[in-house]
């Protein structure tokens, strides 16, 4: 799985399960160490905050969510193209709505 540097100023990384993580990352970040700061991101905390792998466990992180009462999902469209992104969204859009209603 590839790893990814994301932001940690989230209050959600600040939680007792990833803050010696977050901090961690944010220190690398910081002092200029990009690839480092992305390489100690563990993908267990990937996986935990971000809707990521196959169609089947997306759907069922978004039911986890649903039925711990989130109600609001952020969507980032992938895509080189404007098409691309806009048809990205939509899929995405779908796949929320069909396990959402």
């Amino acid at each position: 799985m590839m790893k990814i540097a994301i932001s940690v100023g989230s209050a959600y990384y600040n939680g007792e399960d990833w803050e010696d993580v977050a901090k961690e990352v944010h220190g690398l970040w910081i002092g200029g160490d990009k690839k480092a700061a992305a390489e100690a991101v563990p993908d267990e905390m990937l996986l935990q905050a971000y809707l990521i792998g196959t169609e089947d466990r997306v759907r069922e992180r978004i039911r986890a969510f649903r039925d711990a009462g989130v109600d609001v999902f952020r969507l980032s469209p992938q895509g080189r193209t404007p098409k691309e992104r806009i048809a990205n969204l939509e899929y995405q859009a779908d796949l929320i709505r069909s396990e959402t209603s």
